[in-house]
């Protein structure tokens, strides 16, 4: 799973878009683990905010939730699902690390043009991520991306359409270099 900048919300979000239907006891023990530790309190599960969430999820009609004894049935509707994608797209970075491995990532599509509307987005998101444009088609990115854009290629269904290659050099690549302050 790519890094993504989180929430409450986003979490619980994210892990019925992974899982589809989830089931929590009302005081959600195990869901504590899976969301991560900003739901603590001073090391505590903080139900406010859980409960808080949820219902603005419910609110807004992006999860269904159906009861049976004293466990709820989480599941994503199909607004709901279209909105953690869109979370997820809206949060999604690269995590960089301090130092440069000398290889560069290169990124090429051919994505065909029936699909205009999608190649068009899938370019943006690459290029709101930071990577460098060296052909319409082709972008490159100096550190590891591949969780990233195996989640891209997912999210927009063109995994036959898109190459991840990695390469030692590229010719004229001092642009490049300079582009990401690598020189």
């Amino acid at each position: 799973m790519p890094i993504i900048k989180d929430n409450i919300t986003g979490k619980i979000l994210g892990l019925l878009a992974v899982g589809g239907i989830l089931s929590i006891a009302i005081i959600a023990p195990n869901l504590v683990g899976a969301l991560g530790r900003p739901i603590y309190k001073k090391h505590r599960f903080d139900r406010k905010k859980y409960r808080r969430s949820i219902n603005y999820l419910k609110h807004k009609r992006f999860i269904e939730i159906t009861k049976n004894g004293k466990i709820d049935y989480l599941e994503l509707t199909k607004s709901g699902k279209a909105h953690a994608f869109r979370y997820y797209l809206d949060s999604l970075f690269i995590d960089t690390p301090l130092h440069w491995d000398g290889f560069f990532r290169i990124v090429i599509s051919d994505i065909p043009n029936m699909r205009k509307y999608t190649r068009d987005m899938f370019r943006d998101r690459l290029e709101i991520l930071g990577f460098y444009k060296l052909q319409e088609s082709v972008l490159v990115y100096p550190y590891d991306c591949y969780k990233e854009i195996e989640f891209l290629k997912e999210i927009y269904n063109i995994k036959p359409y898109v190459r991840y290659i990695v390469a030692k050099s590229i010719d004229h690549q001092e642009e490049i270099l300079k582009y990401f302050k690598l020189k």
